[in-house]
């Protein structure tokens, strides 16, 4: 069944003139039914649903309506959050516990110590380091596990 484009003049919308929000009438709901064909604003995808369902029901009316008022309609018929719940996954959701492996906490723990060693000592504290290292270092470690190393490989730091 093709979907059309045009207005359906049943669905003219109407106005509250007091507040300019939208009047359910029957042919207002008869289309928000059928824009709803093809999409069930449930489960996990049901706000990509309600986009959808919306920019049919917006288009049909001629007018732009916000996702809320639909919401709001469709929770007078329907108990949304409890069709939520009934919903069954497409996917498993299993829970599995996890932790960090050792290593990355304890890269995580030498980070921790060194901003908390360099706080302490404030700013000055690393600019005199950095000027009272021989002249003959150039910043480079052999060291694997140092800072000046990056997963196993020396990075140079340039003096300015």
């Amino acid at each position: 069944m093709a979907e059309t484009s045009v207005v359906d003049n049943n669905c003219a919308s109407s106005r509250d003139p007091d507040t300019g929000s939208l009047v359910w009438s029957p042919e207002l709901e008869v289309c928000l039914f059928h824009a709803m064909i093809g999409h069930k604003p449930v489960g996990v995808n049901r706000h990509f649903h309600m986009i959808c369902i919306r920019d049919k029901f917006s288009q049909n009316i001629g007018r732009q309506v916000p996702s809320k008022v639909l919401w709001d309609h469709l929770n007078t018929f329907y108990d949304i959050q409890a069709l939520n719940e009934s919903e069954v996954l497409p996917f498993p959701n299993t829970e599995w516990p996890f932790s960090l492996p050792e290593e990355i906490r304890a890269m995580r723990e030498r980070k921790d110590e060194l901003a908390t060693w360099e706080g302490r000592e404030g700013r000055e504290g690393v600019e005199r380091r950095k000027r009272g290292r021989p002249s003959g270092s150039t910043g480079t470690s052999s060291n694997p596990s140092s800072p000046g190393s990056v997963g196993g490989t020396t990075v140079v730091k340039r003096k300015r």
